[in-house]
């Protein structure tokens, strides 16, 4: 089988209960005297969904509020759910803005900045240790930088080598260090949410396409 055919063909087990995740793109205040107090928050739900009422927080702020309204296309609605884009207002007044993470209600969360992920290296320049690159993530936008590279595929002998660098195609494991956290989840437990891009700071063409193995987790 080639390599595209073999990942085509991995099964990745889902979980049913996704974790609700609401990627901010643009803050929308009418300067208008009838809307002079209307505070949208228009995005893309990137994981599970959300109802007018839902108990929700913001990351990274922490902040807490609950779902006044969801609006399409200024629309009420009751409900919006994965992959819609949509208008959230919140009762409160809470510190969001673009590329924050608005999502349902949980008991607290970390601010651990590492992570592992296994990596698609896909330009011509070496990844290397110590190497920096904006990771993006939906909305989310960091700098980081590669701590270490643990191992990589040798498709020949069909096992994992140790490795130094990662060149064009190779895939690989290699610890990363980010400037601020991001919210996000395993792969293998939310496809949309453990999923990223790493960007070359010089080109801004996309340098690797990221799956996250084993996070520090954001939120606990």
């Amino acid at each position: 089988k080639s390599l595209i055919q073999i990942i085509e063909s991995l099964k990745v087990k889902q979980d049913n209960k996704e974790t609700s995740a609401f990627h901010v793109q643009y803050v929308i205040r009418p300067q208008l005297e009838k809307y002079h107090d209307y505070r949208g928050f228009a995005g893309k739900i990137k994981s599970g969904e959300f109802q007018v009422g839902d108990s929700v927080q913001v990351f990274p702020s922490g902040q807490r509020s609950k779902i006044e309204k969801i609006e399409k296309y200024g629309i009420p609605i009751g409900k919006t759910v994965k992959d819609e884009n949509a208008s959230v207002l919140l009762i409160d007044n809470v510190d969001v803005s673009r590329g924050s993470v608005i999502i349902k209600s949980r008991k607290e969360f970390s601010e651990n900045k590492k992570l592992v992920a296994t990596i698609c290296w896909m330009q011509n320049e070496k990844l290397e240790v110590k190497k920096k690159y904006w990771l993006q993530q939906g909305v989310q936008k960091v700098l980081t930088i590669v701590d270490a590279i643990e191992s990589k595929m040798d498709f020949n002998k069909r096992k994992t080598v140790k490795t130094e660098a990662l060149e064009l195609n190779d895939i690989g494991e290699i610890t990363l260090t980010l400037a601020q956290p991001i919210f996000s989840e395993p792969y293998d437990k939310n496809r949309a949410l453990g999923a990223f891009i790493l960007i070359d700071q010089n080109t801004f063409n996309t340098a690797g396409v990221g799956f996250i193995r084993k996070p520090k987790p954001t939120f606990n």
